[in-house]
């Protein structure tokens, strides 16, 4: 049996921890609170890639959801203009930007249109690519972009014996316009206009075991329920705010596994406002983004994140 003054300053003791801990539980019960408490660190993410990334600061805009939406996550970017995957593995600087930290996830974005035009090329530098971030313990990500405004087709891809006038808009894009190459030009290009941007990414990534942020799928979906939506610029290619807009739900999803429905449709760096579209447009936006990551997730089962 303890003596009486130290039964009494044991029975203090608990008397003290239950206090603490009943203090505590409300707050364990607030959403979002829990995480703070614990002080788990940010995931790292390093965002790999071109324009697709930079024009309107996609980076910063994931992190400003995650922010709102109580998660916790760091982003750094290499987004030289035009980049493809083979002048991002021959590149030393994106090499070491790989290698710089121990990144949670790395995201790859390929040049829109070697998916579908060099998709041999893009296969073979992604496989080294993914090795490297592997060997840096990190999970890859691969950015699924979107089709050109004008060239729809590109998403899902088309036969060109079927559909040669997407095949002739292709080859357009890249200075192939002679009618005598046609024939050889599908010939060779068939796995990649068949398969469009989503077979090329699907493919490397199931073959990777990799995980795919379907971002031009959502687009798909998404101008499809509404054709008055505009989600590129006027150039027809790159993003306009809507569309980086939807970009970064579809990461927020993939990311963290959570639905980016009910976040804000401002987001801000800072006092910069790097997005603002009205509350009802980013719900519709938000609600697209989840159902086509809960969607690829059913078919393709790759989770990025921790």
């Amino acid at each position: 049996m303890l003596p009486g003054p130290l039964k009494c300053r044991m029975v203090n003791v608990r008397m003290m921890i239950h206090r603490r801990l009943f203090l505590l539980i409300p707050l364990l019960l607030v959403p979002g609170c829990a995480t703070a408490q614990v002080g788990e660190p940010p995931m790292k993410v390093l965002f790999i890639g071109n324009s697709y990334t930079s024009v309107n600061d996609l980076p910063s805009l994931v992190e400003a959801l995650a922010a709102a939406g109580g998660q916790k996550i760091e982003t750094d970017q290499y987004l030289p203009g035009g980049y493809s995957f083979e002048q991002q593995a021959k590149d030393e600087k994106a090499i070491g930007k790989i290698r710089e930290k121990k990144w949670d996830v790395v995201v790859l974005q390929e040049q829109s249109l070697f998916p579908i035009l060099n998709r041999e090329s893009m296969h073979k530098h992604a496989r080294i690519l993914h090795e490297e971030i592997s060997k840096r313990g990190a999970k890859t990500v691969f950015y699924l972009t979107w089709a050109r405004q004008d060239i729809p087709q590109m998403q899902d891809g088309a036969d060109p014996v079927t559909s040669p006038d997407y095949a002739r808009a292709m080859f357009q894009l890249v200075g192939l316009t002679k009618a005598t190459d046609f024939e050889a030009l599908c010939k060779q290009h068939k796995a990649g206009l068949v398969g469009g941007l989503n077979g090329a990414y699907f493919d490397i990534a199931n073959e990777l075991k990799a995980t795919v942020a379907p971002v031009g799928v959502a687009w798909k979906k998404a101008l499809a329920s509404n054709p008055s939506l505009v989600l590129h610029q006027p150039d027809k290619n790159h993003p306009n705010p809507q569309g980086s807009y939807l970009a970064a739900c579809v990461f927020y999803a993939t990311l963290f596994d959570k639905s980016p429905v009910g976040l804000p449709g401002e987001l801000r760096k800072g006092n910069q406002v790097l997005v603002q579209i009205t509350p009802d447009e980013a719900a519709t936006l938000q609600k697209i983004a989840w159902q086509t990551v809960q969607e690829t997730k059913q078919h393709h089962g790759a989770k990025a994140g921790r």
